[in-house]
């Protein structure tokens, strides 16, 4: 039988292989921590994902604020998410559109159309099953403003990354854990 992390792997490969957008977009599929929401191991693999993409070592497109530096360790990165309750379908719109939408400029991404985006990320909701726990480093203060596949013209985040935009999702659940970090300059 082959195991939900498997699944989720084969599932969106094509996110990770679609060179155009390895400069916006990473993706990570997991084993799920046992109590992801009681310590910051949620957060290793989204490390993981900046350290061996080089994307924390990139210096900010503009000087920030000290407060808002992006932290380089685990706990400090697992310190800058927040759980996330939204409804299926406008979460099922978020992860369409972190994954296919520049944070930028607002381009479509690679490798799927929309249709394809949405069939895709509702299997891995499926898989992650009704009992996932969600995180980001967004908030999601109005979630109607997010439902049209497209994001709010003003909402915050916190950075996880030096780039100018970030967003990171991380759904944990049916054993597995998925993390996509989004990201852009202007």
């Amino acid at each position: 039988m082959v195991s939900t992390v498997e699944q989720l792997r084969k599932l969106l490969a094509p996110l990770d292989a679609d060179e155009s957008a390895r400069n916006f977009r990473r993706v990570s599929v997991d084993a799920a921590p046992s109590d992801p929401a009681a310590s910051f191991d949620l957060a290793v693999p989204l490390h993981a994902l900046i350290a061996a993409g080089g994307i924390a070592a990139r210096p900010p497109s503009f000087p920030r604020r000290k407060a808002s530096v992006p932290s380089s360790s685990v706990r400090g990165l697992a310190s800058e998410l927040d759980p996330v309750e939204l409804p299926a379908d406008v979460l099922l719109s978020v992860l369409v559109s972190t994954c296919r939408v520049s944070l930028a400029y607002g381009f479509l991404l690679g490798p799927w159309t929309r249709e394809a985006a949405r069939s895709r990320l509702g299997r891995v909701l499926k898989l992650l099953g009704p009992e996932a726990r969600w995180w980001s480093n967004v908030a999601f203060d109005d979630p109607g403003e997010w439902r049209s596949l497209r994001r709010p013209r003003c909402y915050s985040w916190r950075p996880v990354t030096g780039h100018t935009f970030d967003h990171v999702l991380i759904g944990a659940g049916a054993g597995a854990q998925v993390t996509v970090l989004a990201f852009a300059d202007d």
